[in-house]
């Protein structure tokens, strides 16, 4: 990261394999197996708590984690009061 610019990842599903990126943006397959899933109701600075949840959760129930946890944001935080934005949470985990 230099000064002025930052890296993050998103994604936006395509339903086509003969996408490709450019300037800057890479086209990749994302995870496709199976994943725990938890909905985390409230403002985003709280997101970490209900993953540590979730990553306990895991561990109580064991579950061997399979990759990085990641999130899809359900609602628009500028519409949606903070106390009730919802925030999928998936963590991927080994099995069939």
């Amino acid at each position: 990261m230099t000064g002025g610019s930052y890296t993050f990842a998103a994604g936006i599903p395509v339903d086509r394999g003969d996408v490709a990126g450019s300037q800057g943006i890479r086209a990749v397959q994302s995870y496709a197996g199976k994943a725990l899933k938890t909905t985390h109701v409230g403002a985003y600075e709280n997101l970490p708590k209900t993953q540590e949840k979730l990553r306990a959760y895991l561990a109580a129930h064991g579950y061997v984690a399979k990759g990085s946890i990641f999130s899809s944001f359900v609602d628009d935080p500028s519409t949606t009061l903070a106390e009730k934005v919802r925030t999928e949470i998936y963590a991927p985990v080994e099995g069939s």
